[in-house]
């Protein structure tokens, strides 16, 4: 406003809300589909916004994992995390 003194600020109007999520739609699924060589990575309701990167390489791992004959609908599968060194075990489910 200081650098455009002719545009003028318009009266505040407008509503606040709570956008009100459950757990569950807070965490991804990462997985194969049910067509060959189709896979996703979805469902995070906006929460892996920030990190993204990590689900990004779960996912290239489950691919990974699959491109070479492992089956991590049965057997689990292990992925560090770059930064912390922190180890992941996961075993993909289908519901």
């Amino acid at each position: 406003m200081q650098r455009f003194p002719e545009v003028q600020q318009s009266p505040a109007r407008g509503i606040a809300a709570l956008y009100d999520v459950s757990t569950a739609d807070w965490y991804p699924i990462v997985n194969k589909t049910g067509r060959d060589g189709y896979f996703v990575c979805i469902g995070t309701s906006g929460s892996c916004f920030k990190t993204s990167p990590v689900p990004g390489q779960l996912t290239a791992k489950i691919i990974d994992d699959w491109t070479h004959g492992i089956d991590t609908d049965r057997k689990s599968s292990k992925f560090e995390l770059q930064n912390t060194g922190n180890l992941i075990v996961f075993i993909c489910v289908w519901l």
